[in-house]
């Protein structure tokens, strides 16, 4: 299982926008970890630079000793489940969650991709709803589709933006429960960005409090 390691970070956006400042953070195998802080405070950009979808400006991050890098053509090592939705509204559940696995190399078979849908969607509870559009689905619904399109590819990263924040008391305890479980039965490596103390209490084993693109408790 990887091991994730920020080694003093810097993110600016324009000259006068610093999300990140000097972050350094060490994420242990299978560890379940909260970010938590004000909004702007630098939370969501670092979950987008250890998915390798922008480059610090400053520092460095690996992940089992290797450099993430956008530049490169490694495989991704993370999943990101983001704070909006990302599933096509012309698309069923079923071609949303079959998808990412279009991307792989060498290339699934049709067989391939039906097996792996059909057992990420048993895990996530979806099975009934792949026929169905997006449009059609409740939030709570849409939102574990959107975790199951997450995990699908079966990477051992786990970053989610906001698991539950637009759900009702009842859908966010569901859906706590189910991620939970997941992340601790397949022991994937997880950080997760909420405002919810709840939340983070109920899913993380360690909480990392953040402010003005620092972190200030929480590093150990």
């Amino acid at each position: 299982m990887p091991k994730i390691i920020i080694d003093n970070v810097s993110k600016s956006y324009e000259p006068n926008i610093h999300a990140l400042s000097r972050v350094s953070l060490t994420i242990k195998d299978a560890e379940t970890v909260a970010l938590m802080g004000p909004s702007g405070c630098g939370k969501t950009t670092l979950l987008r630079l250890i998915a390798g979808l922008e480059l610090p400006d400053e520092g460095k991050i690996t992940i089992d000793g290797e450099s993430v890098d956008i530049k490169t053509n490694q495989t991704p090592m993370a999943s990101m489940l983001f704070q909006k939705s990302t599933l096509y509204p012309h698309l069923s559940v079923y071609k949303n969650i079959a998808l990412p696995l279009t991307t792989i190399r060498p290339k699934l078979t049709k067989e391939d991709i039906a097996k792996r849908v059909n057992a990420i969607a048993k895990l996530t509870d979806v099975t009934h709803l792949l026929k169905r559009k997006p449009n059609e689905l409740s939030l709570g619904e849409r939102r574990r589709s959107e975790i199951a399109t997450a995990l699908v590819q079966n990477r051992p990263i786990l970053l989610i933006d906001e698991l539950s924040n637009a759900l009702d008391a009842k859908a966010r305890t569901a859906l706590r429960s189910l991620i939970k479980n997941i992340i601790k039965k397949n022991k994937i490596t997880t950080i997760i960005v909420t405002h919810d103390l709840v939340e983070a209490r109920a899913l993380a084993k360690r909480i990392i409090k953040m402010e003005n693109g620092r972190i200030k408790s929480g590093n150990r």
